[in-house]
């Protein structure tokens, strides 16, 4: 089929490839200048994902700019000027005779693209499916010929393919739905904070100040990108649980992404009591049989014996892989979710 396509089609076509591959961002931000070029013969080239924790662009790709206008560009008043000409309210691609303002007026294009010898360029806010606003791809020539009407035209057809490329949440989006069963979920940033994760709803145990949140964030970043565990949660019949699932995020741009966390039901408890997922909590953390002992004002040969419970539901021949199972099974409470840790 490929070999077939010309002209806007064959963009298209190499586009939507890139947007897709498995590459990690900066990989794929690089593999879109060759399409990206076939539109627009561009000397100069910047893509920057907003970061709304500082108020800035994160620059993904940037070649072709001074040190001043690299500068200017990463810095908050490029974000003022995009919200002068609307960049980050529409997805039209734009150029400077399309400016919805005097060029004289818009200080990034007067004070320092055309003194370094930029005559055109394109512009494209980035705007992802479900609506949201990631950052801005621009390039920059230095001839007022390109770009052509045709070429902004295709820029701005193949925006959010563009976008998809950039989303940081897209892979995180991806492993979720993976999750069977997942109802509920949030992506908490490095800071603290949490966002929506597409496609999932939030839930109350999933707020700012929750110490699931806290424990959650702990698991992945001392230990595998992957893990589970249980959680208290109170259901119509009385005790109950929810299962989280925390998957660590990769340091990709824009760098403020920790984890997602996602819940669902708890599925199979193997019979298990909520105590002593409680007890299984403690010994996973490595907790002593003897602190054990003392946490729950129980003899050490009372714990001993739940231990023994507890190996014979999960099905291990013995405490070792009774442990190695409940941590990777998910079937332990930590010792925070009941006020021990």
């Amino acid at each position: 089929m490929a070999d077939v396509l010309t002209g806007a089609d064959r963009i298209a076509f190499d586009v939507y490839g890139i947007a897709d591959s498995p590459a990690n961002m900066q990989d794929r931000a690089e593999a879109l200048l060759e399409p990206l070029r076939r539109m627009v013969p561009f000397t100069a080239h910047w893509f920057g994902l907003l970061d709304p924790g500082s108020g800035k662009f994160l620059p993904i790709t940037s070649h072709g700019y001074d040190e001043q206008v690299s500068r200017y560009m990463a810095g908050p008043a490029m974000v003022q000027d995009i919200e002068l000409i609307g960049m980050n309210r529409s997805a039209r691609a734009m150029c400077v005779r399309r400016l919805p303002v005097p060029p004289s007026e818009l200080p990034v294009w007067a004070e320092y693209l055309c003194p370094a010898g930029f005559r055109e360029g394109a512009g494209l806010g980035l705007f992802t499916s479900d609506g949201r606003y990631l950052g801005l791809l621009s390039v920059h020539t230095d001839t007022a010929a390109h770009p052509t009407d045709p070429a902004l035209n295709l820029l701005e057809a193949l925006g959010p393919v563009f976008a998809r490329a950039f989303d940081p949440l897209r892979g995180v989006a991806a492993a979720a739905r993976l999750l069977a069963g997942a109802h509920a979920g949030a992506v908490v940033t490095r800071d603290g904070d949490i966002e929506p994760l597409p496609g999932l709803h939030l839930h109350p145990l999933l707020r700012r100040d929750s110490p699931l949140l806290a424990v959650a964030v702990q698991q992945v970043t001392r230990g595998p990108s992957l893990v589970m565990f249980l959680w208290p949660y109170p259901t119509d019949d009385g005790p109950g649980h929810v299962r989280v699932t925390v998957l660590g995020l990769a340091a990709e741009p824009p760098h403020r992404l920790s984890a997602v966390v996602a819940l669902s039901e708890p599925g199979d408890l193997r019979g298990l009591t909520g105590a002593e997922l409680d007890l299984l909590g403690l010994l996973v953390e490595g907790w002593s049989t003897d602190r054990v002992a003392v946490a729950f004002r129980v003899t050490r040969a009372t714990v001993l014996h739940r231990v023994e419970q507890i190996r014979c539901k999960i099905g291990a021949p013995d405490r070792a892989l009774t442990l190695m199972r409940a941590l990777t099974t998910g079937l332990f409470v930590p010792s925070r979710a009941v006020g021990r840790g």
